[in-house]
């Protein structure tokens, strides 16, 4: 097993156990922006996983089901995978992949089928990657890397490729290179070089398209210790150039893309391995990090969830003389600070979180606080109630890659109550990137939205509609300029009552 106590990780625990922030959380969601009344946010036990892990993968399907795959087990690794279905509670047998692995990636492809890459097993990193179909359940090898990989990052380009950058080699070395997945060809090919080194950072889509990677650490070894650069990669040119650094140097932070199109940065470890309740915004306009508020507690090796909300959701990770936190907060753009929520059931760290269709969050696996056991046990967070009448909102996910056509996608909402007006928030996810409209009806009221005003023609996503009317009828149409079209219907609209 390799030497423990890196301090881009320090997990505690027997396996390279790394949260891979930026990836799992591929739907973002902005929420209506009415001040209203709101009450503590809740976690509750939902079904266990059949196999305790931690360091594992969390992706969002295109069905609305989780696919939890891989990752360290208590003294090993494993290739299993299972997919979380939030209409039961229940984890069901998803598969298995080609070969164990743990702080490895996974992205979900505009196909719908996901990409897992490189991690670690009982031998050094692996170059090594594999594309699971959920239609079938099967995991396949796909084009190897050119270089072997773990605690590295894969983000989803608008292009429909993969860039892979960083992490550490065979040999335990930090890496500057960078690689891009083609999902057309299923090969691996260089671009550009990092400016720096780096494992245990963070990667996240701007608006813009391109990504900002965001500290990390510098060695691998017991040595480790965070820093504080930041660069940005230009998918056109295949480059990295330097941005404004961090505030505070750190590691196995959180980076959170904001409806503002700002980054929250949050927690990790600093260069003296010690976990950090600083927090901090990057502003992609003028390229500068600036100070936020505080976390309420000091933690690394968490998750950060964008909650429908717009506000963000941290939870459990390790203190510094902590393995595993059950606290749980959530931070307030609007306000730029912190508050606590209701607590994790379990402490736990090297968890997933994973927003759902319905706005809850699951929250799954993990390290117990001895540091040494990995955990079966899942959670649900319900967020607050944010309203005084009663909401709905649900879910459709969108593939306009699948034939290689033209799509046009064409939202027709009807307000069916009678007597009342109601507003209706759209909103779009494509790469990662938000659209969002609101619509106000009348009375038995019909309007449709084009994908000219969703911006939301040629890419993949989720689309969401969230209004204050407990029933409404709406209908995706979705048209394709070379093989027609049809109509599809979204799921059943999760609704919540208000408070009286």
């Amino acid at each position: 097993m390799r030497a423990q106590g890196r301090r881009w990780h320090m997990t505690g625990s027997r396996c390279l156990s790394l949260i891979l922030l930026a990836l799992f959380f591929p739907v973002l969601l902005v929420a209506a922006s009415a001040a209203l009344a709101e009450s503590p946010g809740t976690f509750t036990n939902t079904g266990a996983m059949a196999t305790a892990r931690e360091g594992h993968s969390a992706t969002l399907l295109p069905s609305g089901k989780v696919l939890i795959a891989g990752g360290c087990v208590s003294g090993g690794y494993t290739s299993s995978a299972e997919a979380y279905d939030s209409a039961s509670g229940l984890f069901g047998a998803a598969g298995t992949l080609t070969v164990a692995r743990d702080g490895h990636t996974a992205t979900l492809l505009p196909s719908g089928k996901v990409l897992i890459v490189g991690g670690y097993n009982y031998f050094p990193s692996m170059p090594t990657a594999e594309v699971y179909d959920p239609a079938t359940g099967l995991s396949s090898a796909t084009g190897a890397m050119a270089t072997a990989r773990e605690g590295h990052t894969a983000t989803l380009l608008p292009s429909g490729k993969v860039l892979v950058t960083g992490g550490l080699d065979a040999n335990n070395t930090v890496l500057a290179s960078a690689e891009v997945y083609d999902p057309a060809t299923g090969s691996f090919s260089a671009t550009g070089t990092m400016t720096t080194a780096r494992v245990g950072h963070s990667a996240t889509l701007l608006p813009n398209g391109k990504i900002l990677v965001a500290g990390g650490g510098e060695s691998g070894e017991e040595s480790s210790f965070s820093i504080a650069t930041a660069e940005v990669y230009d998918p056109v040119t295949g480059l990295f150039s330097a941005t404004g650094a961090l505030t505070t140097a750190r590691a196995a932070h959180s980076a959170t893309l904001l409806p503002s199109g700002k980054v929250l940065v949050t927690g990790g470890w600093d260069a003296d391995g010690t976990a950090q309740a600083t927090a901090e915004v990057y502003d992609s306009a003028t390229g500068v990090f600036s100070a936020t508020g505080a976390l309420t507690t000091a933690r690394a090796a968490h998750s950060a969830t964008l909650l429908p909300s717009s506000k963000v959701l941290v939870a459990g990770g390790s203190g510094t003389a902590s393995p595993a936190l059950a606290t749980a907060e959530v931070y307030d753009p609007a306000a730029g600070l912190f508050s606590a929520t209701g607590a994790l059931t379990t402490a736990r760290a090297a968890h997933s979180a994973t927003l759902l269709p319905n706005g809850e969050v699951l929250v799954a696996g993990g390290k117990d606080t001895s540091g040494k056991i990995s955990l079966t046990s899942a959670e649900v967070y319900t967020p607050p109630i944010q309203h005084t009448g009663a909401v709905c909102m649900w879910g459709l996910y969108i593939d306009d890659h699948q034939t290689g056509g033209a799509w046009e996608s064409r939202l027709i909402l009807s307000n069916i109550d009678t007597q009342q007006a109601h507003t209706y928030e759209v909103f779009v996810l494509a790469t990662d990137t938000v659209h969002r409209k609101s619509l106000g009806l009348e009375p038995s009221g019909v309007a449709q939205l084009t994908c000219d005003n969703l911006q939301a023609c040629g890419s993949a996503g989720w689309l969401y509609v969230q209004s204050d009317a407990p029933v409404f009828g709406a209908t995706l149409f979705v048209i394709n300029s070379v093989f027609g079209g049809g109509a599809f219907t979204a799921q059943t609209p999760h609704c919540e009552s208000g408070l009286p």
